[in-house]
């Protein structure tokens, strides 16, 4: 449940329908590239869950697959926000390829993550036990995500470019 709970506010540090845009307008993306971002990172979680299903299909123990593949979903994040303290300002087209790079990991390792994380919640929550897991952790998340999308305006209304963003991150 605390992995869902936090999950929820990190996701609206850096919303998709909001801060995405911003940022990469801000690092020069033009519309075209802005599209393309958004198309990878939609086929980066869909398309590898084939991978992912087979991976996890075969393998006795789903855990070490989540926890795995859950460090390439959630350590871009950071390293983006590493990438646009440093080079933000100075190599705005590097601090965009960056961001390309590491968003496309985080998609793709969503991609093979989520068919070993459904059955591990499958074989470790009862059946009678899912609704309420899912909506707590999720109802949870969506409250602390009003939180969290709050902070990231004041952040990005109050501090300078391009640290706003990588505090976000």
């Amino acid at each position: 449940i605390a992995d869902l709970v936090f999950f929820a506010p990190g996701m609206a540090m850096v919303s998709n329908e909001t801060v995405i845009p911003l940022l990469l307008t801000r690092l020069g993306a033009t519309s075209f590239l802005l599209g393309l971002i958004t198309a990878l990172t939609n086929a980066g979680v869909m398309l590898p869950q084939l991978i992912g299903a087979g991976v996890s299909q075969t393998r006795r123990y789903k855990r070490p697959i989540s926890m795995l593949f859950g460090m390439g979903e959630r350590l871009p994040y950071l390293l983006i926000g590493l990438a646009l303290w440093l080079w933000g300002s100075s190599h705005a087209a590097l601090a965009l390829a960056a961001y390309v790079l590491l968003r496309t990991l985080s998609s793709v390792s969503v991609g093979i993550i989520i068919p070993a994380w459904y059955t591990l919640i499958a074989k470790t929550i009862p059946t009678r036990r899912r609704g309420l897991f899912l909506g707590l952790g999720r109802g949870l998340g969506a409250l602390l995500g009003v939180g969290a999308a709050l902070l990231s305006g004041h952040l990005l209304d109050t501090q300078p470019w391009p640290l706003s963003f990588a505090l976000c991150f």
